[in-house]
C-alpha cells in the first residue's frame, strides 16, 4: 500500500490529472453547463459528458480543459520539497498565476497547488475492531502494527505531497523564477 501510494496515488502526474480534473468540474459549475448534478455521475457519463464539452462548448477554458484530459497533454507538476515553507509556497504560486495572465491563461484554471496526504498505514476496521491480526507462534494474537517495527513505523507517518501545477505552455518562464530548481524534488 505504501508502494502504491508513493508511485501512483501520489506521483506528480497522477496530481496533475486530479488538478485538471477538478478544474474542469470548476468551470462546469461556474458556467452552469450541465444541467443535471455531475457529482451524481458514475464514471462512464462524466467521462461522455466531457467528451461532449470538448467537441461542442463555446467556453474556450472549459473546451481547452477537457481536450487536454481526453489527450493527455497534462499541465506540469513539480513537487516541493518537505521543508519548503508554506510561505514560499504561496510567494511561487503567486509568481506563476503572473506569468499565466501574462501569457492569456486564467490563473485559475491554469495554474495552482494540488496536495495529496496519506497515512503509508491505517489499521482496516471491522465493526469496531482492528482486522488484521498475527497469530505469532505463542498463539497470541495480535494486531500487524504491534508486530512490525515497519508497519508501526509507517502507522505513524502521514505523508504529504503538494505540487506546483500548471499548464506547460507556461514552462519556460516558469522555471526561470528566481531559485526555481532549489525548491523542487
Amino acid at each position: 500500500r505504501y508502494s502504491m501510494y508513493q508511485q501512483i496515488y501520489q506521483h506528480k502526474k497522477n496530481l496533475s490529472s486530479d488538478f485538471l480534473l477538478k478544474r474542469i468540474v470548476e468551470r462546469i459549475e461556474t458556467i452552469k453547463t450541465i444541467k443535471q448534478d455531475i457529482f451524481k455521475m458514475d464514471d462512464v457519463n462524466l467521462l461522455s459528458t466531457f467528451q461532449a464539452i470538448q467537441e461542442k462548448s463555446n467556453d474556450r477554458i472549459l473546451k481547452d480543459l477537457c481536450e487536454r484530459f481526453f489527450t493527455r497533454k497534462l499541465f506540469k507538476s513539480f513537487e516541493f520539497r518537505k521543508e519548503i515553507q508554506q510561505k514560499k509556497i504561496k510567494k511561487i504560486l503567486n509568481e506563476v498565476r503572473l506569468i499565466a495572465k501574462k501569457k492569456g491563461f486564467d490563473p485559475d484554471y491554469y495554474a495552482g497547488i494540488e496536495e495529496s496526504a496519506t497515512k503509508p498505514y491505517e489499521p482496516y476496521k471491522a465493526k469496531g475492531k482492528k482486522a488484521i491480526f498475527i497469530k505469532q507462534k505463542s498463539g497470541k494474537i495480535t494486531e500487524l502494527s504491534r508486530v512490525s517495527n515497519l508497519v508501526n513505523a509507517l502507522s505513524r507517518e502521514n505523508v504529504v505531497k503538494k505540487c506546483l501545477v500548471f499548464a506547460h505552455e507556461l514552462e519556460s518562464e516558469v522555471t526561470k523564477i528566481k531559485d526555481f530548481s532549489k525548491l523542487f524534488k
